[in-house]
């Protein structure tokens, strides 16, 4: 009786863990609708952007911005991962995109110094030895276009400073809900190439004047560039959590399935050996009777 006390006290635990494991699939498919429709929408806002600028020139950089020509050596590598767990391999995965980015700057010469948007981040890095400019929880659950713009200006302002060499960029890129990229791209100087379908700019009127208004759009391309892929990384993460809880309430039930086979057969054997001791007893008492 030991072990079905044993059993049941295991199914108990199991059964709460599929509760939980269901609500997540809610509460996850929930979020993953809403960071979609957000993420649709930054995308168009982004490509609206690339052809207001693809119009004046190549969206670059170069073309907006005047850099020093001996600038330290030092390059930006900006992670983006989860605040929480319980979403597979996802932040694994941009862990080693990440670790090879930077291997791959330091062979360059450069020097790498890191800055964190996710909980996850924080905790694999702090001891690992690399210097760490700043950390961020909000991008990786509300990503915002007030947070990735001033985040970009500081940047572009280190750049032109000479403080900086470059801005990396690490994330998961938002595929489909079953399968996130990790992927490494340039964030600064960014570099991207002319748009040929654009129509040529010498028929509007800009104010206050062209270089401060394509300057402007610039880094709110920037920002919102960075921002979609934010926003990418967070429905990836939904993604991810959401298959996962689905394979964790799959699995319970079937162990739940399985703990309630074994409890009834151990009943069932308690039962019939119950019942073949009542037999022999009563087949004693019959042969004393005689």
């Amino acid at each position: 009786m030991s072990e079905i006390f044993s059993l049941k006290k295991r199914l108990k635990s199991i059964k709460s863990i599929q509760q939980t494991s269901k609500a997540l699939q809610i509460i996850t498919a929930a979020k993953i609708k809403t960071m979609q429709t957000l993420l649709k929408a930054f995308n168009e806002y982004k490509g609206e952007l690339e052809e207001i600028l693809a119009m004046v020139s190549p969206v670059s950089f170069a073309n907006f911005y005047e850099l020093p020509k001996d600038p330290k050596n030092i390059s930006i590598v900006i992670i983006v991962c989860s605040n929480r767990g319980f979403c597979g391999g996802f932040n694994n995965d941009v862990f080693r995109t990440a670790e090879k980015l930077i291997n791959r700057l330091k062979n360059e010469g450069k020097e790498v110094k890191l800055y964190l948007v996710g909980k996850k981040g924080i905790q694999h890095y702090k001891n690992k030895g690399y210097p760490i400019i700043g950390l961020d929880l909000k991008l990786a659950d509300k990503p915002d276009a007030k947070s990735t713009l001033r985040l970009v200006s500081f940047f572009i302002t280190q750049l032109q400073r000479g403080q900086i060499a470059d801005v990396h960029l690490v994330y998961n890129e938002f595929i489909s809900i079953l399968v996130q990229k990790a992927t490494a791209t340039k964030l600064l100087p960014f570099e991207q190439e002319k748009n040929t379908k654009s129509s040529p700019l010498e028929n509007l009127i800009l104010e206050p004047d062209a270089q401060k208004v394509t300057q402007e759009a610039f880094l709110h391309f920037l920002s919102v560039f960075f921002l979609s892929k934010s926003v990418g990384s967070t429905v990836g993460e939904l993604g991810a959590r959401l298959l996962v809880t689905k394979n964790a309430a799959d699995s319970s039930r079937d162990i739940i399935s399985q703990l309630n086979l074994r409890i009834n057969k151990i009943r069932q054997s308690t039962i019939t050996g119950e019942l073949s001791e009542l037999l022999s007893s009563f087949q004693i008492l019959k042969e004393a009777e005689a």
